[in-house]
């Protein structure tokens, strides 16, 4: 994680569009984090999390957290987490918030995660683990690994786990073939 100590105190948001850099608003925070979904790109701060238009504006906060993190984004919604054991489900088109999990041991530094449009991934203490994107039961997909990130495509997802040899080296992993 960042030494938040050392960090700026606000944080300008910025949109290149391959020729030009627009700014889009500025956020009182140092962002750690940024997702998007649909129009509105989400922050995280750790302690705030903000949502700001993509066509520009204010940034408004959303809800404050205590030790939160961005998860996943899919392209209806934003998963976070406010406390580090909470997921949250926030949906980009009424802003309505749903509790998915309560009591997750997500990974102490980072909550490495990937959403796509059935489930939402995230390392955990144990390894990674899996949610449906409306919630259920928590599923372990693979266990006693130390997480540093996780993304997918169409198809897969990724993750990658420090060597054992040298933590420095990382070793990517495939999880395997979703259902379409």
């Amino acid at each position: 994680m960042f030494d938040e100590s050392a960090s700026p105190s606000s944080s300008t948001v910025l949109r290149w569009d391959g020729a030009t850099t627009t700014v889009l608003g500025a956020v009182p925070d140092f962002i750690a984090q940024i997702a998007i979904v649909r129009s509105t790109i989400f922050l995280s701060s750790g302690r705030e999390l903000y949502a700001l238009r993509s066509t520009g504006g204010t940034a408004k906060p959303l809800d404050a957290m205590t030790s939160g993190l961005l998860i996943g984004a899919n392209r209806n919604s934003l998963f976070f987490t406010p406390d580090g054991t909470t997921i949250v489900r926030r949906d980009e088109a009424f802003g309505e918030e749903t509790t998915l999990a309560t009591g997750v041991a997500l990974a102490p530094r980072h909550p490495a995660g990937f959403a796509d449009d059935t489930h939402v991934y995230f390392a955990t203490q144990d390894g990674l683990s899996r949610l449906g994107e409306a919630g259920g039961g928590v599923t372990t997909v693979a266990s006693g690994e130390a997480i540093e990130a996780v993304t997918g495509d169409e198809c897969n997802v990724y993750y990658a786990v420090p060597d054992a040899a040298d933590v420095a080296d990382v070793d990517i992993m495939v999880v395997g073939k979703r259902a379409l």
